[in-house]
């Protein structure tokens, strides 16, 4: 996906080191696990896009049916190819692209974020700040 993405996007960045001073920067964040850094975009309202082999990635019972949500939105792909697809489809308007897929994100960071509705993503924003 890097080699794909940086020929699309010359001005792609990918972080070698530490993402979290990264994080509140990114235009659209490609991740290809779901882990903490996930948790930290999701908390922060970073738009993202996700890829993994749903053969050999590994979660709960209850977590599928979450998974499913993050993929009828197309945020969630099972290849590098069709996450760079979609990272090309959306990349003159991601704000507008977020806004309309957001809500697909809910179920999966209440379970998995630890968010509820009273959380507030500049606090999460400014706890990444200082990281």
């Amino acid at each position: 996906l890097a080699l794909g993405l940086t020929v699309t996007y010359a001005a792609a960045a990918f972080a070698r080191s530490a993402l979290e001073p990264r994080l509140l920067g990114c235009r659209l964040l490609v991740l290809d696990h779901a882990g903490t850094t996930l948790a930290q975009a999701l908390a922060a309202n970073i738009p993202f896009l996700l890829y993994w082999n749903p053969e050999t990635a590994s979660f709960t019972p209850e977590a599928l049916p979450l998974l499913d949500k993050l993929r009828e939105a197309g945020i969630l792909h099972d290849t590098p190819e069709s996450a760079a697809a979609k990272a090309a489809e959306v990349w003159g308007d991601v704000p507008g692209w977020w806004a309309s897929v957001r809500a697909a994100c809910k179920p999966w960071a209440s379970q998995h974020a630890l968010t509820n509705k009273d959380d507030v993503p500049h606090v999460w924003k400014l706890v990444l700040k200082d990281v």
